[in-house]
């Protein structure tokens, strides 16, 4: 069964817990079941014991006890930039419901298909909803997009398909957070007729 990495914790609080489970909803009761305060999970991505370890070796400086860390900055940003920064091999155990092969997460230097990309805009939380074709609409239709002519970045072929370079893509992603969320209708729907 595949397993997530999470981070639960009260929102507005800089101490959370990393950990790893089967079952998310289960793990939060037993959590809050002991704590005296309403919890929640603020982050969740599949990953399975490696990448548990890594996180808790990554942020052993800030240690509060067990599972436990205090952070200065935002606990679920930090996490999801070590995540980005975990060498492939700690991807090798996850594994997601939708896709029982193993994921690993591509270098942020290579070239992958909007599709990969928009796996590890999933993947990293990133953007929970994301599909190569936003991606290729986001593209399309933002001025501040990093690729293509006359940007920072080009666009690279592997055959007949574009390619675009991974860490561009979750840097635009991270500095630009709400994308793929739809926002506010410029007409009001219609009530249905019965």
């Amino acid at each position: 069964m595949p397993s997530s990495i999470y981070v639960i914790g009260a929102t507005g609080s800089r101490t959370v817990k990393i950990g790893r489970t089967v079952s998310l909803r289960t793990r939060l009761a037993k959590i809050q079941n002991m704590c005296p305060v309403p919890l929640k999970i603020l982050f969740a991505t599949p990953g399975g014991p490696s990448c548990e370890l890594a996180l808790h070796a990554r942020f052993a400086e800030q240690r509060s006890h067990g599972e436990w860390f205090t952070f200065d900055e935002d606990p679920v940003e930090a996490v999801r930039e070590a995540l980005l920064d975990l060498p492939r091999e700690t991807f090798k155990d996850a594994t997601s419901p939708a896709d029982s092969r193993p994921y690993q997460m591509p270098a942020l230097t290579d070239y992958v298909s909007f599709e990969d990309a928009a796996l590890a805009l999933r993947k990293t939380g990133l953007c929970p909803n994301a599909t190569g074709d936003a991606i290729r609409y986001t593209a399309r239709t933002k001025a501040n997009w990093p690729i293509g002519e006359g940007k920072p970045y080009a666009y690279g072929k592997a055959g007949n398909a574009r390619t675009i370079q991974l860490g561009p893509v979750l840097d635009f992603y991270r500095a630009t957070p709400r994308l793929g969320v739809r926002g506010p209708d410029k007409k009001p729907r219609q009530a249905r007729r019965q």
